[in-house]
C-alpha cells in the first residue's frame, strides 16, 4: 500500500504494510477505542443520579450512591478527576481532615497528628476515583454541563458537550443526558456571593488556602455586586447558561415566599428554600433556632419594629406550612434531620425506596 502526502513544493511517496490476510493494527486499536467509549456513553443516556464535577466531593457521593445499586454518572469538563484535590495546599500535595471514616472506607493511609489525619493528596485522589470506578460509577471526562432539562417543574438531566468545542467557541449543537437526580455544584455560589456583603475578610478562618487568585476573583464580585442580596447576585451570574437553576437560587429570599412571582413553586425551588431554613451557619439545626437566630441576625434590615413583627408575623407560618407539605411527603419527622443523622445515614439503607416526592 502506497502513502502519499503532497504539499506546494514536493511529493512524498511512502510504501506501508500490505493488508492482504491481516488486519492493520492502528485501526484495530481506533476501532475498540470508538466502540468501547460509544458503548459506554450509550449505557449511560438515561441515569438514577447525574453528578456535575468529579472532584473529591462528587467522586465520593459517586462511590456511595453505585455502591448501593444506584446507576451514577460523573461528568467532568476537565482531562483529569479530581479537583483541587492533587495540589493539597498551596501546591504542597499533602491533606488533613479531622474525620477518619472515609479514610478506612477507601483504605487510604494516614497518620494521626494533633487530632488531624495527615495523608498523601495524590493518594487520596486516586483511591477515590478507583473505588468510584469499582463500585460501578461511570465516569466521562472532557464533557461540560452547560444547561439542565426541564419538564414539567423538575429537573431531568443536563445539556453536556465536548469541553474543546466550548474552548474552541465553536457552534455545535450539545447532547442530552438524562437522569432521576441531578447533583450540581452551582448552589455554592450561595456563599461565594455572600463575601460581596462581608466588609472585613478573615483568611485564617477558611478550612482551604486562600490564594492571591482567590482573593482578586472576590474582589471582582464585592465591586460588581457590593450592596446587591447575594440571591440576585447568583440568579446574575447564572442566568445566561443555568436559568431553572438561577431562578431555584433567587427564589430562596425569605421574604419572597410573600409574592407570588418570587415565591418557590416547584419542588426544586421549595427544598433549596426550606434547606437553607435549615443551616446555620454549618450547622444543621432546627426551623425555629434558625428563624430566632435570623430575627435577632437582621433586626437592622428593618425600618421599624412594627414592620419587622409584621413581616415575622406573615412570613415565619409559611415556612412551617412548608416544612409539613415536605415531610408529608416523605413520610419522615423534620426534626430527625440533625447533624448527626446525615453523618450516619448510609445510601446503602437505599433512601430511593422511600415514598418520593411526585
Amino acid at each position: 500500500m502506497l502513502f502519499i502526502f503532497a504539499t506546494e513544493n514536493s511529493i512524498c511517496v511512502i510504501r506501508g504494510s500490505k493488508m492482504k490476510g491481516k488486519k492493520v493494527i492502528e485501526t484495530d486499536i481506533s476501532r475498540a477505542i470508538i466502540e468501547e467509549y460509544n458503548k459506554r456513553l450509550l449505557e449511560h443516556l438515561e441515569n438514577d443520579v447525574v453528578i456535575v464535577g468529579a472532584g473529591p466531593a462528587g467522586l465520593a457521593a459517586s462511590y456511595y450512591l453505585a455502591k448501593a445499586g444506584i446507576k451514577t454518572t460523573i461528568l467532568e469538563k476537565r482531562l483529569s478527576i479530581g479537583g483541587g484535590i492533587w495540589g493539597g495546599a498551596a501546591g504542597y500535595n499533602v491533606i488533613a481532615i479531622e474525620d477518619k471514616d472515609i479514610l478506612d472506607e477507601f483504605g487510604i493511609t494516614a497518620k494521626k497528628q494533633k487530632g488531624l489525619y495527615i495523608t498523601d493528596a495524590i493518594e487520596f485522589a486516586t483511591a477515590l476515583a478507583y473505588k468510584a470506578k469499582k463500585a460501578g460509577a461511570e465516569i466521562f471526562n472532557l464533557i461540560e454541563a452547560e444547561d439542565i432539562i426541564v419538564k414539567k417543574d423538575a429537573v431531568e438531566g443536563v445539556v453536556v458537550n465536548n469541553t474543546a468545542i466550548k474552548l474552541g467557541r465553536l457552534h455545535v449543537d450539545p447532547f442530552c443526558i438524562r437522569s432521576k437526580f441531578l447533583v450540581d455544584r452551582a448552589c455554592l455560589l450561595h456563599d461565594i456571593v455572600r463575601i460581596c456583603n462581608i466588609k472585613e475578610l478573615d483568611y485564617s478562618r477558611f478550612e482551604q488556602a486562600v490564594t492571591a487568585e482567590d482573593k482578586a476573583k472576590w474582589q471582582q464580585l464585592r465591586t460588581r455586586y457590593e450592596g446587591i442580596p447575594h440571591e440576585y447576585a447568583a440568579y446574575d451570574i447564572l442566568i445566561d447558561k443555568y436559568p431553572a437553576l438561577a431562578l431555584t437560587i433567587k427564589k430562596h429570599r425569605y421574604v419572597g415566599i410573600l409574592d407570588e412571582k418570587e415565591k418557590p413553586n416547584t419542588w426544586e425551588e421549595k427544598l433549596v428554600y426550606y434547606a437553607d431554613m435549615r443551616v446555620m451557619h454549618d450547622k444543621i439545626v432546627p426551623l425555629g433556632e434558625r428563624l430566632t437566630e435570623a430575627h435577632r441576625r437582621n433586626v437592622f434590615f428593618y425600618k421599624t419594629q412594627a414592620q419587622r413583627l409584621s413581616t415575622i408575623a406573615k412570613v415565619d407560618p409559611l415556612i412551617y406550612s412548608l416544612e409539613t407539605e415536605i415531610f408529608d411527603k416523605i413520610d419522615f419527622n423534620p426534626n430527625q434531620i440533625t447533624d448527626e443523622f446525615i453523618d450516619s445515614f448510609s445510601v446503602t439503607d437505599n433512601c430511593f425506596n422511600r415514598r418520593g416526592i411526585e
